[in-house]
């Protein structure tokens, strides 16, 4: 069963919703470019540095619940923004699905550090509580490998 969590809960446990669809956006890299005076064109700082720079990564979730009657609906939607948009901080959000792709020898997740940065309940109905979780996330991602108990950092 597809189930995501932030900060060690789960989202179908806690809520009672099921996954429909989670994206992972690729962080954007940073340019940072400078102007100095009497100087043709710009200079690029991550050049000089030797060092890369990104910006945060979005992270999308779809679920959904079934209920029975519009005020259930209602009560879902206040649960799931009482819990989600009361994450202050960045937490660990990990993905059941998202595995080390296509490398049978790397068994293990990844985790991001994000927060809820909106909810979307649009797509609701009168009997399915239908939501969008929007996650800002830092770029770098935490590799844990449950075979070996290591982590490291990926982009």
């Amino acid at each position: 069963m597809h189930d995501v969590t932030i900060g060690q809960i789960s989202f179908t446990e806690r809520l009672g919703v099921t996954i429909e669809e989670v994206k992972i956006g690729a962080p954007v890299p940073r340019k940072t470019e400078i102007t100095i005076p009497f100087r043709n064109s710009t200079v690029d700082m991550d050049d000089i540095l030797g060092t890369k720079t990104y910006d945060d990564r979005t992270i999308t979730v779809k679920f959904w619940k079934r209920c029975t009657s519009l005020k259930e609906v209602h009560e879902s939607m206040t649960d799931t923004e009482r819990w989600l948009l009361n994450i202050n901080t960045k937490c660990p959000f990990t993905d059941s699905m998202d595995v080390a792709a296509g490398d049978k020898a790397r068994v293990g997740l990844y985790i991001y550090n994000a927060y809820v940065s909106s909810l979307d309940f649009s797509e609701s109905t009168e009997k399915v509580m239908k939501c969008t979780a929007t996650l800002k996330a830092d770029p770098y991602k935490t590799y844990f490998s449950a075979t070996t108990n290591r982590t490291e950092e990926v982009i």
